[in-house]
């Protein structure tokens, strides 16, 4: 998941349970306009690049 931009938030543990027993998952997450940019764009980890922009919240 980090190959393609996505950050790794943390595991939830014991958060599904299937097959009989509980299971860890790990979640990932990418900001909306690191997705509308592209995965190759300047926000893309390869690159030794980040580009910080104003965020608001509503």
């Amino acid at each position: 998941m980090q190959k393609v931009g996505m950050s790794f938030e943390g595991i939830a543990r014991e958060k599904m349970f299937a097959k009989g027993r509980y299971w860890d998952v790990k979640q990932y997450a990418i900001l909306l306009s690191d997705w509308e940019n592209g995965i190759r764009g300047s926000n893309y980890p390869g690159t030794g690049e980040r580009r910080v922009t104003n965020v608001s919240y509503m």
